[in-house]
């Protein structure tokens, strides 16, 4: 076969400037929830009358969870709060504020307010840290229930414990 008469692609020219960083996705100003409960589709929550704490704008006012002997799963796959709103959002992130480090959470919506945990989804996860945990969802999701999950305690071998001082809900912008 003939040779081309196109040149050979040059490799692309190296550049020292770093890449900008991703930007930061847009969000609007936080919903609060009509309602917040605890969440346990396997039975009595832990410390239901202080579940309304998180979302009483005063981060020193808490809602924790039972302390375990044992981490999750090994009890219960978890404990959690369902947040309810007056008309459905479109949730892009939730902010922790206060929450006990260590802790891994899952951010699931649902379509209910006592869903059975298997007719929920995982939109979102994270580990939290002392002070503020922003977990970014992997997309915008429209719904009227969500769901805090946690999956494993803060807390050393036989105290298992974790506690949520603020939730923030912020939709999509």
């Amino acid at each position: 076969p003939p040779a081309s008469s196109q040149p050979a692609a040059a490799p692309p020219a190296s550049s020292s400037a770093p890449a900008p960083p991703p930007a930061a996705p847009k969000v609007g100003d936080p919903v609060k929830p009509k309602a917040v409960a605890v969440y346990n589709p396997e039975g009595k929550g832990d410390n239901p009358g202080r579940a309304k704490n998180v979302i009483d704008g005063d981060p020193g006012t808490v809602w924790k969870t039972e302390q375990y002997k044992q981490q999750f799963p090994t009890i219960k796959p978890g404990v959690g709060l369902v947040a309810t709103f007056q008309d459905p959002i479109n949730l892009s992130q939730v902010k922790i504020s206060g929450g006990t480090a260590g802790t891994k959470v899952e951010i699931r919506s649902a379509t209910e307010k006592d869903p059975d945990l298997a007719d929920t989804k995982v939109v979102g996860n994270g580990d939290l840290q002392d002070g503020d945990t922003t977990i970014q969802l992997a997309q915008p999701t429209q719904g009227e229930y969500f769901i805090v999950w946690i999956t494993q305690l803060g807390g050393d071998d036989g105290a298992h414990l974790s506690q949520i001082g603020e939730l923030s809900f912020l939709p999509a912008g």
